[in-house]
């Protein structure tokens, strides 16, 4: 393998503000379900779970993990290559694809918000805390949706800071307007949950509206009404090319969750609590990961535009060892801490949640290595400008190892819900194995260029 000082370095420098970035964002959204669990237990905890597995979904499959990963690698390979005007072209095509589709999407969802609670079998409590969340979200939905593709070309162009300054001031913004608006402090309303959805919309306002200003000012790449009319079909091939793989690749994961967090709701109340408080704790522990593989696409996709395919290797490799060292150091912390960390989402009178929960993310802690080699191989891997493998892989992982396997034990035999932590650790043990002989297939590959 290729290990070095410098490049370790260099995937730090860029790895480090997208590992804090990522960790940010999930830190902003544990703290407010902290907050919202604190203000209204268990009940508040389901709402927030099933809103945020729905939420991630729809923005993740079209935007997140779709657009963004598609205009990072593209603006990558040609920033590298000197290119920048193409590179313009490219963001200019993303910004306005990830426009129109959050615009469709927040619509959807704040016209079906209650429909889509009540398919997902939630008890009559949790559905109106949850339906009016979600309508107010869905205008976050919008700016966070553009927000994550503006971010996608500044990481294109080797920035990373700026996407985590926008993040800092997101993650500042709501956390204070949580404190206000949910319990009433700071001279502001008591609005209890939807006082949280409230502070989401505002924060990720402001987030926008900082990376957009950097990047129509400062940034080397700025996107432009003028480069749609030198756009040509080759450029838009280039896009949905890689654009259409990552967003089906995020589809068959994100649903594949999603059904599992609808089969956990029919476990109840309790279940599901326990779950979400896990799973929030869990999510900041792969934003390393997640980080990573964010550094890994666009250093790998800098080289290869430049032709050099010894240093794409190189930061490949470094990548994954790195990312899953960092994730499984962290691991450490749901083996030895799980009930204390559970038990910051709830107040007292919450035991059998915690002790459940707890469970849960202790078993999670076993998955947390080969989660950040699967996520940082497929980072590797749309570097390069291959998002066709990522999605293999994927849809083989979650649609014949995962669905099945939590079928049978949650929907039919209704085991407890810590077996879904169970089948999830199998799953990415799978996903890894499999991405990093894909991996190291196309490095070779590149070699022999």
């Amino acid at each position: 393998m290729h290990f070095s000082r410098s490049s370790a370095r260099d995937v730090l420098r860029l790895a480090l503000p997208a590992v804090f970035e990522q960790v940010l964002v999930m830190l902003v959204f544990t703290l407010d379900t902290v907050m919202v669990g604190r203000y209204g237990g268990r009940e508040a905890l389901a709402a927030i779970g099933v809103s945020a597995e729905m939420v991630a979904t729809v923005s993740n499959i079209f935007v997140g993990m779709g657009i963004s990963i598609a205009v990072t690698s593209l603006v990558a390979r040609s920033f590298g290559a000197g290119r920048f005007k193409r590179a313009e072209e490219y963001a200019t095509l993303s910004i306005l694809a990830a426009t129109a589709s959050a615009l469709i999407i927040a619509v959807l969802v704040f016209l079906f918000a209650g429909s889509a609670v009540r398919a997902a079998g939630a008890e009559a409590s949790v559905h109106r805390i949850a339906s009016g969340y979600l309508k107010i979200v869905a205008v976050a939905i919008f700016f966070s949706m553009v927000l994550s593709s503006v971010n996608a070309v500044l990481r294109g162009c080797g920035n990373t800071r700026i996407p985590f300054a926008a993040s800092a001031i997101t993650t500042a913004v709501n956390l204070l307007l949580d404190y206000g608006l949910i319990f009433g402090n700071l001279g502001m309303p008591e609005l209890g949950v939807q006082g949280a959805a409230i502070a989401t919309v505002i924060a990720q306002a402001l987030g926008l509206s900082f990376s957009a200003a950097y990047m129509v000012t400062r940034s080397r790449v700025k996107p432009g009404i003028s480069h749609i009319r030198t756009l040509d079909m080759q450029r838009l091939k280039s896009f949905f090319r890689l654009s259409v793989p990552a967003s089906l690749q995020e589809g068959s994961i994100s649903i594949v969750r999603l059904l599992g967090q609808f089969m956990i709701v029919g476990l109840g109340t309790r279940a599901l609590a326990a779950n979400t408080m896990a799973t929030m704790i869990e999510s900041i522990s792969f934003m390393p990961g997640w980080g990573f593989a964010l550094a890994a696409s666009a250093l790998v996709g800098l080289k290869v535009g430049e032709g050099d395919y010894d240093g794409a290797r190189e930061y490949a490799y470094t990548s994954v060892i790195m990312g899953s060292a960092v994730m499984g150091v962290i691991s450490l912390l749901f083996l030895i801490f799980p009930q204390q960390l559970i038990s910051m989402f709830v107040s007292g009178g919450e035991e059998d949640v915690v002790r459940l929960g707890a469970l849960c993310l202790a078993i999670g802690a076993f998955e947390q290595p080969t989660m950040g080699a699967s996520m940082v191989s497929a980072g590797v891997l749309r570097g390069t400008g291959d998002t066709g493998t990522p999605f293999k892989v994927s849809f083989f992982t979650s649609w014949f190892i995962r669905m099945p396997l939590t079928i049978v034990f949650i929907l039919f035999l209704k085991a407890p819900v810590w077996v879904v932590w169970v089948i999830t650790a199998v799953y990415w043990l799978a996903d890894s194995i499999f991405l990093m002989r894909s991996m190291d297939k196309k490095l070779k590959a590149l070699g022999n260029k």
